[in-house]
């Protein structure tokens, strides 16, 4: 397993600032698809045959996950490299989005939510891997600070009303 030390400090490129974009990506669209979820309840609770204690928990599903990965994620980011957890994880998110619209019940939806998160949790530790690897040390704060900032697109956007 590799160490974040043993990595090389890189070259100011131009590509680096592609990385950056690639890193806010992966963060706003799951952000902004886990923020659609918290207005849609009222609507979606009755036709799942949730009560609002379920609907609770079911918002919480993706969080569980998304814990739960985080170490876990870091790890495997050193080993097997950001672009293929990156991307076995995007595809994850976007796999179980699909199936969402086909969830006609809470305990369909519940283990979705899980995986979901599971795979979103991996996100910050690629970013960061992708980070020590891309950037010089003095841009690795603005970076972070930029690929943070991503996830903020999500709440100011106007809310569907119920």
């Amino acid at each position: 397993m590799a160490s974040t030390a043993a990595l090389p400090v890189p070259a100011a490129s131009r590509y680096r600032w592609r990385v950056l974009t690639l890193q806010v990506a992966c963060f706003v669209f799951p952000f902004l698809a886990r923020c659609m979820s918290s207005p849609l309840i009222p609507i979606v609770a009755p036709l799942l045959g949730m009560n609002m204690s379920q609907a609770g928990g079911y918002m919480s599903a993706f969080f569980f996950g998304y814990v739960i990965t985080q170490i876990p994620a870091g790890i495997l980011a050193d080993r097997f490299g950001v672009r293929l957890l990156l991307a076995a994880s995007l595809v994850i998110v976007r796999i179980c989005t699909f199936a969402m619209a086909y969830v006609s019940r809470y305990d369909q939806g519940f283990p979705l939510r899980v995986v979901i998160g599971l795979a979103v949790g991996a996100d910050y530790s690629c970013c960061a891997r992708a980070r020590m690897a891309w950037f010089p040390p003095s841009a690795r704060g603005p970076d972070a600070g930029i690929m943070l900032h991503g996830p903020s697109a999500g709440p100011p956007r106007p809310h569907p009303a119920p």
